[in-house]
């Protein structure tokens, strides 16, 4: 099942945006696939390629892995998928909250004094989302890692089993393109699933 994200025009910096995840037929691929000179049928059998990957460890399973990533690992206690070109690379896995249940906005608040910490470090803003989990937050920033100009995203939301948080990373480099990057990992977002939902 393919799932989009709705965008609002709200501004990002402001807290409290919302963004929704809604059901959606696979236009967004048959816009991307349909091409000039492509003969009907081919966003079907470029959907057929994209590939289905699966991690028990995390119970989370990434329906189709967008065309423009690679996996590098799918095994263990998280996923990482390497842009296919250029830099970036994307990390999923899960963290437990140390003491009491989930709090993912603390979580955007540790984050948010994380970045102002690093090495040229910036906080650049946090968005509430709605995904097929329930709620979620974004947060972005950036800052330098061994001289190197870095932005990172992450989102944070609700695993499934309700008691920890899945957490996606996103690091690339600084100016280079962010909006296209969101894009990127918000279209991630809407691939994943629940493993025990395919359960018979």
């Amino acid at each position: 099942m393919n799932l989009a994200l709705k965008r609002s025009v709200a501004v990002e910096a402001a807290p409290l945006r919302t963004f929704s995840v809604a059901l959606a037929a696979t236009l967004t691929l048959g816009l991307m696939t349909l091409g000039c000179g492509a003969k009907p049928g081919d966003s079907f059998q470029e959907a057929k390629k994209l590939p289905r990957i699966e991690n028990p460890t995390l119970g989370i399973a990434i329906g189709a892995v967008p065309a423009a990533f690679k996996v590098e690992s799918q095994e263990g206690e998280e996923i990482r998928l390497r842009r296919a070109e250029g830099e970036g690379e994307i990390t999923i896995f899960q963290e437990f909250p140390e003491v009491g249940g989930v709090n993912l906005v603390q979580m955007v608040r540790t984050w948010k004094e994380k970045y102002q910490t690093m090495p040229e470090g910036k906080f650049l803003g946090q968005v509430e989302l709605t995904t097929q989990f329930g709620p979620a937050y974004t947060v972005r920033g950036s800052y330098q890692e061994d001289g190197v100009p870095r932005e990172e995203r992450r989102i944070f939301c609700l695993h499934p089993d309700g008691d920890k948080v899945l957490t996606l990373a996103y690091v690339y480099p600084l100016g280079n393109n962010s909006r296209e990057r969101t894009d990127e990992l918000f279209g991630l977002v809407t691939e994943l699933e629940a493993l025990d939902f395919q359960a018979p």
